[in-house]
């Protein structure tokens, strides 16, 4: 099930590249790719940015 939705998002990925490619430079393309992953695994990464949000945060279990 994971390697499907993997490869729907690499294909979705293609294709709207291919759309872009055309419009964007592919400096800018690339500095995009990388902020949106850098912005993604940031919460995660980070252990204060885990505290302040709530989604992040690990769950406690409840008493």
């Amino acid at each position: 099930m994971g390697r499907r939705r993997a490869s729907v998002l690499v294909g979705a990925g293609i294709v709207a590249s291919r759309f872009v490619v055309a419009e964007v430079p592919p400096l800018t393309l690339t500095m995009l790719r990388y902020a949106i992953g850098f912005a993604c695994l940031l919460p995660f990464a980070c252990p204060r940015c885990r505290a302040r949000w709530p989604c992040c945060a690990p769950e406690t279990p409840s008493r």
